[in-house]
């Protein structure tokens, strides 16, 4: 009797450490913006399990983390086992570790930043898991189907991101930004008066203003959203208009679609038109021209950008982000320069005469 007792003891330690054994934690998958470090509480004498994941950087989730040697979860059943370090975190700098562990009584894993405020992650013991921290930082437990040993094959698929900019709008709001104007440089433009073909004893009168073509080179820049990684399309085809007030009549539109690689550098012409003092009353069978001189510069403008993203593991995130738009060779409407006059005959307009 004593002896089948010894046997069903020793059968019994068997079969619980067997079990305990399937419990086991193979790599960390990260695709937070900082790197994650995973430490295993009860390991803390040589470190055996410890690992620093770097951001994943891959579409597919392939070739990224860090292997933890095959780590067992520790059994934590109580607020002293917790306290004995019977855990395994992950640390991330400016946050709180995130600790967890199994409950072989309850057949559940929990985690949570403390063990008061722990929470279930699952309603069973997985066998073989992979630590996954999202992109916004929070951290869960998923399957691993890697084979049964102590390498970790670095396939941190299955929680893929995606993103869109779902909205755009101007810093200070709505979709018509006041933008600063900066000079560059003077551009010249000849005014003509061609009376030539009026009739005889006539008078052209002639105004200042003038038309000029420009083509602008607009770009989109965003730090923040650059350093989210990965592809967002636009959700939407808007644009948002730019006017620098007292400078320019007109606006200048800046159209988003696509993706934010391809909406972040683009081209556009426009035609102003320019103001000038200049006028002229001409009789007929004259023509005359005049210079007007008029400066063009960069448009610079401040705009909010929300970017919604959210992974196949169901966690989805909405961010703000401030970015810059800069439109080049935008003209004043209102010529500086002061207009002086030369015409000649039209039969003679290589012997200017003054007027």
């Amino acid at each position: 009797m004593q002896a089948s007792s010894i046997y069903s003891i020793v059968v019994a330690l068997a079969i619980s450490r067997s079990e305990a054994e399937m419990a086991n934690i193979y790599g960390v998958c990260n695709f937070y913006s900082k790197p994650v470090h995973f430490i295993n509480g009860e390991q803390q004498k040589n470190h055996h399990n410890d690992c620093t994941s770097n951001p994943c950087k891959s579409s597919d989730g392939q070739g990224c983390g860090c292997g933890t040697s095959r780590a067992f979860i520790p059994r934590c059943e109580s607020e002293n086992d917790f306290n004995g370090v019977h855990w395994m975190g992950v640390s991330i700098e400016g946050k709180p570790t995130w600790y967890f562990w199994k409950n072989d009584k309850e057949q559940v894993l929990y985690g949570g930043t403390s063990y008061a405020t722990r929470q279930k992650l699952s309603d069973s013991i997985p066998r073989m898991s992979k630590v996954f921290v999202h992109f916004d930082g929070s951290i869960s437990i998923q399957d691993y189907s890697g084979g049964d040993n102590k390498g970790f094959t670095q396939d941190c698929g299955g929680c893929e991101v995606t993103g869109k900019i779902i909205d755009i709008k101007c810093k200070a709001g709505g979709s018509t930004c006041n933008a600063a104007w900066a000079p560059n440089l003077d551009q010249n433009q000849a005014l003509v008066c061609d009376s030539c073909s009026a009739p005889s004893g006539s008078t052209s009168h002639c105004t200042g203003d003038f038309q000029v073509t420009n083509q602008h080179s607009i770009t989109t820049s965003s730090t923040s959203i650059d350093q989210l990684g990965g592809s967002y399309e636009f959700g939407f085809e808007a644009g948002i208009d730019f006017i620098a007030d007292g400078k320019m009549k007109a606006s200048y539109k800046v159209d988003y679609q696509h993706t934010w690689q391809k909406s972040k550098s683009q081209t556009d012409t426009t035609t102003s038109t320019v103001s000038s003092s200049c006028a002229l009353d001409l009789p007929a069978g004259k023509n005359a021209t005049a210079a007007a001189s008029f400066a063009v510069g960069t448009l610079k403008g401040d705009v909010i950008m929300t970017v919604l993203r959210k992974d196949a593991c169901n966690v989805q995130d909405q961010s703000y982000h401030p970015a810059t738009v800069e439109i080049s060779n935008v003209p004043v409407t209102q010529a500086s320069s002061s207009c002086k006059w030369v015409g000649a005959p039209c039969a003679q307009l290589d012997k200017p005469i003054l007027i």
